[in-house]
């Protein structure tokens, strides 16, 4: 990968934002932009999930700086989110030990809220929210902080009762994960008393990579040729977008569906759920 670019709506220009040091194993993994400042994590080997760095650009200044860099240690793959001028991530400190740092973009103030056998950590809303194992040999469970304080709250009585948690995803104020083995999806959102199924294959088949945008979830069938579906939490109806293979990115309101397989000259297309009225047809949902 060369560089992250920025492309201007009003001018039809594009802009660099920043040029890989090694375009030969650097890659972009994720980003989060909150508004004023995108965040966003590289990793910077083909074969390890342990040699990454987490970066932030200032579209005021056109500025970007490292915020922080791997510890040697594999542990969750590195996700960013931001929003309202924070930034969290996960960063694996030792053998079994994560710790969640919650980052002050104005103050350039780092602070850690969390440590322990934790998964990939979300901005929910004013919440921090992540997977912990909080005694040996249990379950992970959700634990949740302030994210204006970064301090320890109760986690919301909706999460505080779940099953298995595979991957966990989140946007606004919704979060989703994909609970038990690979089969079903959940969602949760603030106000909600308890999470509601998204989609559940049974048997059927196994998913992956579950993202959310507004009321729209997607994943990628383990299914032969592993095509990206589509649901909406307000119909629990599906729809198949990618006829084979592909994959989403999503950031508030916008999900972009990636095709690389597509037969026509377009690759990709943006999906707005705001705009999108619910969907109809088949219920993927089972008892």
């Amino acid at each position: 990968m060369k560089e992250i670019v920025r492309y201007d709506f009003v001018s039809r220009t594009w802009s660099s934002i920043y040029a890989m040091p090694d375009a030969a194993t650097d890659q972009q993994v994720d980003g989060a932009f909150d508004g004023q400042r995108m965040v966003f994590a590289l990793q910077h080997s083909l074969t390890t999930y342990d040699d990454w760095s987490v970066h932030v650009w200032d579209q005021h200044t056109n500025e970007v700086r490292v915020l922080d860099q791997d510890a040697g240690f594999r542990g969750p793959l590195i996700y960013v989110d931001a929003a309202a001028g924070k930034a969290v991530w996960s960063k694996a400190v030792g053998k079994n030990i994560v710790e969640v740092h919650l980052f002050d973009l104005a103050a350039s103030r780092d602070r850690v809220i969390a440590r322990g056998q934790i998964g990939t950590a979300w901005i929910v809303g004013d919440l921090v929210i992540w997977p912990q194992i909080v005694r040996p040999g249990s379950q992970a469970v959700f634990q949740a902080a302030s994210l204006t304080s970064g301090n320890l709250v109760e986690t919301p009585a909706g999460l505080s009762k779940v099953g298995p948690l595979t991957q966990i995803a989140a946007s606004g104020s919704t979060l989703v994960w994909i609970e038990g083995n690979f089969r079903a999806i959940r969602a949760w959102r603030i106000g909600w008393p308890e999470p509601r199924t998204v989609f559940d294959s049974g048997r059927d088949r196994g998913i992956d990579d579950v993202n959310v945008a507004g009321d729209i979830v997607s994943w990628h069938s383990l299914e032969p040729g592993q095509p990206v579906y589509l649901g909406d939490m307000r119909t629990g109806s599906c729809t198949q977008v990618t006829e084979r293979n592909g994959y989403t990115v999503s950031n508030k309101d916008a999900m972009v569906v990636i095709y690389p397989e597509s037969k026509s000259s377009f690759g990709a297309f943006v999906v707005r759920p705001s705009q999108l009225p619910p969907l109809q047809g088949r219920s993927v949902l089972r008892s």
